[in-house]
């Protein structure tokens, strides 16, 4: 290890406040990405003065599914107003601000090598955690303060890009979000027909067996729930760390790949996380089936209405060592379908959202690329 690396643990300290007073009940949890996003977890009748209560200039991480997920989620909290964060999570703060800037740190922890690194030190079990001894132990570079910060303005410039395109892309989401809601739920004139999911759909499902795969980059990314695990309505292409050949791709699956407006869901692990399949290349195997509407202008609708309806499919849990759902009890779920020329009105304007959407998605890909860039240059040389 070069002699300019010192142990994290030199430079951060755990803390511990609780939200006794309860100050909030905004209850967040981390995305694969390491960013802060509202938990899914069901906190209905949860004493939350329990949870841990968190501010600008903290740190939190989860510990638990570092072996599972390959990364370890961490963050670092912006906003001035707090949050709370589940009290099974690591909160912590930097000792000496003038010595380590928190936005350098957080640039550290998005590094894939500090992900491998979190990942090798895991305990083995079906999760996979780390403790705070091993992540005080990992070293980092802490070149000086004014070279922190230089860095740092290089790194935002490209993170308030993204910044900007996200929220673009969160009030495309919240408008469709409303649009749906003022069509389907608060119109009480419309009229319902019940039908169950398989009827409405075909399943593709290549679980079983994982085909053989990379993580050297190919045109051809196995989906997997790490692309599930984000916020927004399309599957985040870039959090896929392993592909496949063309051969394995045009040979291997036996029920096909998905295709455009294809609805994907979670089977194992963070159970029915929902996404549409947008673009025209990806594949499914281990953990994830795609649903495809037998009417194409229904897909639209059928994912905004499973997706209210999330824990409820979450709830088809069959109590296995690792948390899993049937996808034989899944398809017989109700779907309330609305009358076809709603579902072609909503269909229209939901794909043009999402067109927009993806769009975006495309530009933040760009970004992310001269982001990890900038991360890769983090490592001193000799």
């Amino acid at each position: 290890m070069k002699s300019n690396y010192e142990p994290l643990g030199k430079h951060i300290q755990l803390v511990d406040y609780r939200n006794s007073e309860e100050v909030t009940s905004t209850v967040l949890g981390i995305s694969i990405d390491k960013e802060f996003m509202p938990s899914v977890a069901n906190v209905i009748g949860t004493d939350l003065s329990r949870y841990k209560l968190i501010s600008k200039g903290l740190f939190a991480c989860n510990p638990m599914h570092v072996g599972r997920d390959e990364r370890l989620p961490i963050a670092l909290y912006e906003k001035d107003s707090p949050a709370i964060v589940s009290p099974a999570y690591f909160m912590f703060e930097i000792i000496d601000r003038d010595v380590l800037n928190e936005e350098y740190l957080m640039m550290w922890f998005r590094r894939p090598e500090f992900d491998r690194e979190c990942w090798f030190m895991t305990d083995g079990s079906v999760r996979g955690g780390i403790t705070w001894d091993d992540l005080c132990r990992i070293k980092l570079p802490v070149p000086s303060y004014a070279r922190q910060c230089e860095i740092v303005e290089s790194y935002r410039a490209i993170t308030n890009r993204i910044a900007l395109k996200r929220a673009e892309n969160d009030n495309l989401e919240a408008t469709l979000t409303a649009i749906f809601k003022k069509m389907f739920v608060e119109d009480e004139s419309v009229e319902f027909t019940s039908k169950k999911l398989h009827e409405l759909t075909k399943t593709i499902d290549n679980r079983g067996k994982t085909p053989p795969n990379d993580n050297v980059e190919t045109p051809y990314p196995l989906i997997e729930i790490a692309a599930l695990r984000t916020n927004g309505r399309i599957a985040t292409y870039r959090n896929c760390i392993k592909f496949v050949t063309e051969e394995t791709y045009n040979s291997w699956f036996r029920s096909g790949h998905p295709k455009q407006k294809d609805i994907l869901m979670s089977t194992v692990g963070s159970l029915a996380e929902l996404k549409l399949f947008w673009g025209d290349k990806g594949s499914i195997a281990q953990n994830i089936v795609a649903f495809r509407c037998h009417d194409t202008t229904l897909s639209m609708y059928l994912y905004q209405y499973l997706l209210r309806k999330q824990h409820e499919l979450a709830a088809y849990e069959i109590g296995s060592v690792q948390a899993s759902i049937k996808v034989s009890q899944v398809i017989e779920y109700d779907i309330d379908v609305p009358p076809q020329d709603l579902l072609e009105q909503f269909d229209k304007i939901a794909t043009l959202f999402t067109e927009q959407i993806y769009q975006n998605e495309d530009d933040i890909d760009i970004c992310h690329k001269l982001c990890n860039l900038i991360l890769q240059r983090l490592t001193p040389q000799d």
